[in-house]
């Protein structure tokens, strides 16, 4: 099953450095989440998974002391079924590992830019305030959920991160 779980830059460098991935929540296309879009398709669908997976990135970069960059990541993979577990419950397309997943199974991370980072550094720093619903701190949650993210190759990662 793809699986995008949020990340940062240091803990892409952890997960490189160690070989696999921990056990983590990440985002899927999962079925609840295609009976909630029924409309799209399946790129479509998987983007939504991309972009929950990228505003969990954001609190993961609000909770790290020291700050690290500001860049959001969202690391692509190819979980074996068996791995995965669906929380649809607790909110669309949730899922979490079971057991950490060898870094062979990574396919890309999804990463921000470094131009963008200042704007990413508004979203981090409005994301509490966001989850306690104000308004014009989930405007600047948004605008970071339209920046694009850059592709990387897995083979390319060492070198992002270097």
């Amino acid at each position: 099953m793809r699986v995008y779980v949020p990340s940062s830059m240091p803990h892409l460098r952890t997960v490189l450095h160690s070989g696999e991935l921990p056990p983590v929540h990440g985002y899927a296309t999962t079925p609840a989440m295609r009976e909630w879009y029924a409309s799209g398709n399946d790129e479509e669908i998987e983007y939504l998974a991309i972009i929950a997976a990228a505003r969990e990135s954001l609190r993961l970069l609000s909770q790290e002391d020291p700050p690290p960059q500001m860049r959001r990541v969202v690391l692509a993979l190819d979980a074996p079924d068996n791995v995965v577990t669906v929380l649809d419950a607790q909110e669309r397309g949730l899922v979490a590992l079971a057991r950490p997943v060898p870094v062979m199974h990574l396919i890309s991370a999804l990463v921000d830019d470094a131009e963008v980072e200042a704007k990413v550094a508004l979203a981090v720093a409005d994301m509490a305030a966001a989850d306690a619903g104000d308004p014009e701190a989930l405007l600047a949650i948004e605008e970071a959920d339209d920046l694009d993210l850059s592709w990387y190759a897995r083979q390319e990662l060492e070198l992002l991160v270097g």
